[in-house]
């Protein structure tokens, strides 16, 4: 049975990945377990793409304001969605340093169900 479909942009193309039953809640038990190390540039810079379209959904989900969001699609609007995503992410990470941290970073994307861009993740730190 299919749970989602996520659609990432990834080199000019859309790619729709279908998501089981289940995934979410192995991602959510995951999420529960990681610390509290800040997201680094480096770290935003290898989910980005695997985000894609789904980035203002993650923002969201951090909490970032409505209006820095339109800002920043305003601001980005002829870049390519993953620099929109980057530019984004970096955003949320300068107005919250404290709470830049992976484990809130990656319960966003995992409510944004950006379950490739969580695997990214996972794999960058450890």
């Amino acid at each position: 049975m299919i749970h989602n479909v996520c659609i990432s942009y990834r080199t000019n193309r859309f790619v729709v990945r279908r998501f089981v039953l289940g995934t979410s809640q192995a991602w959510d038990h995951h999420v529960s377990t990681l610390g509290s190390e800040p997201v680094t540039e480096e770290h935003i810079h290898q989910i980005s793409p695997d985000v894609g379209r789904d980035w203002k959904d993650v923002l969201r989900s951090l909490s970032v304001k409505e209006k820095v969001i339109e800002n920043l699609s305003a601001d980005y609007k002829y870049e390519k969605i993953t620099e929109q995503c980057i530019q984004g992410l970096l955003k949320w990470k300068e107005l919250e340093s404290e709470l830049a941290t992976i484990k809130i970073l990656a319960g966003a994307l995992l409510r944004a169900r950006c379950f490739d861009a969580l695997q990214t993740l996972q794999n960058s730190i450890g």
